[in-house]
């Protein structure tokens, strides 16, 4: 069912917070599965939501006690993906004429790239 949409002043409820984050979590679940294996992903729609559910929970379940037990630092861990996740963005930028021209401007006006473009560095 579609949500009714938010004016930019609303604030959620702690419940709507919750539910965002289960459906986030979730949702990066089941693009994990389909990356890491399309094929066992597509079986995965095969089993019964109630038997899918208790599977994934009981596996859930080892994992966070796997993390808790070898005292994994998730809030660290989910920084550093933040951070690579921004310098992929920032690398994988398409390149355009004008950005082209832009960094060949910025690389005539120093010396250093005067230099490597002369093969002397």
């Amino acid at each position: 069912m579609p949500r009714p949409s938010r004016q930019r002043g609303d604030t959620l409820s702690p419940e709507e917070v919750q539910r965002a984050r289960i459906d986030h979590v979730i949702h990066r679940a089941a693009v994990a599965a389909v990356l890491a294996n399309p094929v066992g992903a597509m079986a995965l729609l095969d089993i019964p939501n109630e038997e899918l559910g208790r599977m994934f929970k009981k596996r859930l379940w080892e994992v966070v006690g796997v993390s808790t037990i070898l005292n994994i630092d998730l809030s660290s861990m989910r920084d550093e993906d933040a951070n690579l996740g921004k310098r992929l963005r920032r690398k994988s930028k398409l390149r355009t004429p004008e950005s082209e021209e832009l960094i060949r401007s910025r690389s005539a006006n120093s010396p250093r790239h005067d230099l490597v473009r002369q093969g002397m560095l």
